[in-house]
């Protein structure tokens, strides 16, 4: 059986989770865009604490991949975002 290396899931850097969900298109907010959407003091403080993430669906919530999905995984960002690595349009 061939061995496969983890590697820390690049999505969300290893943590299990993050925010993006939030972020418009493209990937995060413009100064202008973040204090629309979060108009309160205390709503920005929840953002930077964490309270708006969800589980990532890229490493299942465990922060690590298999090398051999790297691959894989870009794709799903690549769709996600909309946009390939050269900012064009998919």
């Amino acid at each position: 059986m061939a061995h496969s290396n983890w590697i820390i899931c690049p999505t969300c850097q290893g943590e299990g989770k993050h925010s993006r969900n939030l972020e418009p298109k493209g990937g995060g907010f413009t100064m202008t865009e973040f204090m629309e959407t979060f108009e309160t003091p205390e709503e920005r403080e929840e953002y930077f604490a964490g309270s708006y993430a969800t589980s990532c669906a890229s490493c299942g919530g465990t922060g690590k991949i298999k090398e051999e999905d790297l691959h894989k995984h870009q794709e799903q960002v690549d769709r996600e975002r909309g946009y390939n690595d050269e900012g064009e349009p998919l």
